[in-house]
């Protein structure tokens, strides 16, 4: 068998390099050497930066046209409170702000009929005291309540009928 090619091969391979040289990131320290001796290199100094995120608060709505009717009916009838039984959207105010008029109507043997609202401040009158309705416009506020007159901020509506009602 011929070994010189083989042996010729070893020969030549030995002063090659068959690893590849890398190149150290820039952000990585090393040591260098110079004419007056080893050195550290040194990069730019690194600033820290702390950011903060200034509070968030929450704004309230400034829309008077997003109020729902329904969120201020009473859901069920409750004993002697009994839910309006007729809602009607009307024009909008001059600010663009949503009316609805509310009504109770019952039979003509009531001998009153009353729609009542709760809110913060009690529970208060707001529509006529007829024997068989009662109605009452309320508006949209710009923070996303209703009013009836002077009355804010309300809760819950409600029909409240006297006498021998059906």
């Amino acid at each position: 068998m011929n070994w010189a090619p083989y042996l010729l091969f070893i020969l030549m391979s030995r002063p090659m390099e068959f690893c590849m040289r890398m190149v150290p990131p820039d952000d990585v320290g090393f040591t260098t050497e110079d004419p007056t001796g080893l050195t550290e290199a040194t990069t730019d100094p690194m600033t820290t930066v702390t950011v903060t995120e200034e509070p968030t608060t929450t704004a309230t709505p400034d829309d008077c046209t997003v109020c729902g009717i329904n969120d201020i009916l009473l859901p069920a009838d409750d004993g002697m409170k009994k839910r309006p039984n007729e809602w009607l959207q009307t024009d909008s105010t001059s600010d663009g702000c949503v009316q609805w008029n509310v009504y109770c109507n019952t039979s003509p043997d009531c001998t009153s009929t009353i729609l009542y609202a709760d809110s913060p401040s009690g529970t208060t009158e707001i529509g006529d005291d007829l024997a068989t309705s009662s109605e009452a416009t309320l508006t949209c506020q710009k923070d996303g309540t209703w009013s009836s007159g002077t009355v804010t901020e309300i809760e819950n509506l409600y029909c409240v009928f006297g006498g021998d009602c059906v």
